[in-house]
């Protein structure tokens, strides 16, 4: 396999030069033609361009407003403080040489247009007659609720460990009736099919009380709720039903995203 090496934004050639704005032309019309969020940056990590989308959702207006940008001098606080993790992130990347790998991360952080979660593919940006390698492309997508369950399992929510999905309001209502926060985890995590144990487990360490809480009070909780939206079957399965009817499945409490915001490399 040819060996390729890492060429800083000074040494591109004619040919480099000529390559990276046929790239930005086809960004360009992907702007006009399509929402895609993608980017590029050189291999000093400094943006050379990306689509419309992409910068709308770091606080921007057009790709062509990511010229010489880092991730530290975008206006979308949101994101820009995670820096150093993306960062890492994309010089390991650069660091390998290796223009068969690839990164994907999950990342989870206040966007300019919302609290979201987006999974980034980054790749090598190379020349293949030099064998250089110029910089590296970001491609990024969205992530639904669903999906977000399949791919962070539950225990990285109980501990943390991350750091994007519809992030549900304190104040947002339910038929009428509001839903304090602690109702609100405790609905999502019935609603991801937990049991009263392991919801009562998940509440000691991700609310930890004085004394350790009983399955019994989570069972109270859970007949308040019942109450509270004026079901008259306090049966948990029938919660969940009523919830699910409703929607309440398709945004996460606020508070589980906030636990877990930043990027972590999943593949």
């Amino acid at each position: 396999m040819k060996k390729y090496t890492v060429v800083k934004p000074e040494n591109y050639t004619e040919e480099h030069v000529k390559y990276i704005n046929q790239f930005k032309d086809s960004i360009s019309l992907l702007s006009v033609q399509t929402n895609l969020m993608l980017g590029l940056k050189d291999t000093t990590l400094k943006f050379i361009t990306g689509t419309d989308t992409s910068a709308k959702t770091l606080g921007l207006k057009y790709g062509a407003d990511f010229t010489g940008r880092g991730i530290l001098d975008i206006p979308c606080d949101g994101v820009a403080k995670y820096a150093e993790q993306i960062n890492q992130q994309e010089q390991g990347l650069l660091d390998t040489c290796d223009i068969s790998k690839g990164l994907e991360a999950l990342s989870v952080f206040e966007f300019a247009d919302g609290l979201k979660a987006r999974t980034v593919t980054r790749q090598l940006f190379y020349y293949q007659p030099s064998a250089s390698i110029l910089g590296i492309t970001n491609s990024v997508i969205n992530v639904k609720l669903k999906d977000f369950i399949n791919i962070i399992p539950s225990y990285i929510l109980r501990f943390g460990a991350i750091g994007s999905i519809e992030a549900m309001q304190q104040d947002t209502k339910i038929e009428n009736i509001t839903l304090n926060e602690y109702e609100q985890e405790i609905c999502f995590l019935f609603l991801l099919g937990w049991s009263i144990q392991q919801v009562t487990d998940f509440m000691d360490i991700f609310r930890p009380n004085n004394t350790p809480r009983t399955a019994d009070a989570i069972i109270k909780k859970k007949n308040y709720i019942c109450q509270k939206l004026g079901l008259t079957n306090t049966n948990l399965k029938n919660l969940c039903e009523y919830l699910f009817s409703i929607g309440f499945q398709n945004k996460m409490p606020e508070s589980f995203y906030l636990k877990m915001i930043g990027t972590k490399i999943i593949n």
